[in-house]
């Protein structure tokens, strides 16, 4: 019996080495692609600097100085949204 304490408590230390890595918010612009107007939709990856549709927990800025029109689908997320 001796042997199983051993081996579970070896387990359980192990484990709580293993390192587990969390995504990172991050910020992503609005910039539509270089399209002008720059209209577009919220979950297409070029509309966004850097190239990546915004996720639960990133800040999304919309700073262009025109007009425009962003289409959001039903599951568009971030933790954040400027207006600039």
């Amino acid at each position: 019996m001796s042997n199983l304490k051993t081996l579970c408590v070896v387990a359980s230390v192990s484990l709580l080495s293993v390192q587990v890595p969390f995504a990172q918010a991050a910020t992503r612009s609005w910039d539509a692609n270089g399209a002008g107007p720059p209209n577009g939709a919220f979950n297409v990856p070029a509309n966004w600097n850097p190239n990546t549709v915004p996720a639960a927990g990133d800040e999304v800025t919309f700073s262009l100085t025109s007009t425009y029109t962003v289409t959001f689908p039903t599951n568009a997320a971030s933790d954040s949204a400027t207006r600039g």
